[in-house]
């Protein structure tokens, strides 16, 4: 296979959106993994088209791959031009804070306990229907913007993209952690992700949120983890807890490791200690009680009490 350039890839995404409008998707072989070494992987990468571009993400757990290619640049500000939420300065125009309906949306939808842990994580939704996350490193310093498609109508938030380099570097993804006096498990936990017994480790953003009133969480975006990202774990603990998706546990053939699997073999070779406790439903799926018990279950497994 010859390798991939950022022009070539940019190129190849772009054109195989032509025929799409605004907000459709379809499937594409990746132009940076190409299936994986026996190419069995076909239309691995689905792309959607959007007003500014063109929303990238290869579900092949080799690759991992995502990012946006962008077509028209006014519409859409880059990184580059958004300002950093200090205090006082808002964010660029296009870009707003959410509303309290928007707030009420995510907390229903994902049984968020507290607001003002939905609040802290300094979400801004745009006009067409985009959320931007911040992703920080675990000293809660903002490192890059995760995107979302946000159709709140329609109950649905999906197809998530890392929009920057550094973002999609290391691709971790750490929910801010305020202390908050409340009832909240929160309160008796560290905002930093630094020298932590164990870390659970899920899919994405939101189970990432959910869990970690109860216990550091950090999501991957996928089940793929680089280099950089085992890197950045590494800073953080000796031991990680794998809660992946129900479906990460079903071997796809016989023969072949399924995800969990195969993740813990690739980061146990890192780590002291490396259980996946199995979950049937995403801890964003989960309510109140429900997530209280799973952490449980994480704790008596990582410290055998």
């Amino acid at each position: 296979m010859i390798p991939a350039t950022a022009g070539h890839v940019e190129i190849e995404i772009h054109t195989s959106a032509f025929g799409l409008g605004d907000g459709e998707s379809r499937s594409i072989d990746c132009p940076f993994c190409s299936g994986g070494l026996s190419g069995g992987d076909k239309n691995s990468m689905s792309i959607t088209k959007k007003e500014f571009g063109v929303l990238y993400n290869c579900f092949r757990a080799g690759c991992g791959e995502s990012g946006v290619v962008l077509t028209n640049k006014r519409i859409m500000p880059s990184v580059n031009t958004i300002k950093k939420p200090k205090m006082g300065v808002p964010y660029a125009d296009k870009l707003h804070k959410l509303e309290a309906e928007d707030l009420t949306f995510l907390q229903n939808k994902y049984n968020i306990e507290d607001r003002r842990l939905l609040i802290a994580q300094g979400i801004r939704r745009t006009d067409n229907e985009l959320l931007y996350i911040p992703l920080r490193d675990r000293y809660g310093k903002e490192v890059g913007y995760l995107l979302q498609d946000y159709l709140p109508q329609a109950n649905k938030i999906r197809r998530t993209s890392f929009l920057d380099l550094e973002a999609a570097k290391h691709r971790l993804i750490m929910p801010n952690r305020p202390i908050m006096h409340s009832k909240l498990v929160a309160t008796r936990l560290s905002p930093v992700y630094d020298s932590c017994p164990y870390v659970a480790v899920v899919e994405d953003f939101w189970s990432a949120l959910a869990m970690s009133p109860y216990c550091h969480c950090v999501g991957l975006g996928g089940t793929h983890i680089n280099d950089e990202g085992i890197a950045h774990l590494g800073g953080m603990t000796n031991n990680l807890a794998l809660l992946l998706d129900a479906d990460t546990w079903v071997s796809p053939q016989p023969g072949v490791k399924s995800k969990t699997l195969k993740l813990r073999a690739k980061l146990s070779v890192h780590f002291d200690m490396v259980k996946a406790v199995y979950t049937s439903l995403d801890p964003k799926d989960l309510n109140k009680p429900e997530r209280a018990q799973l952490a449980a279950l994480v704790r008596r497994n990582m410290e055998g009490v």
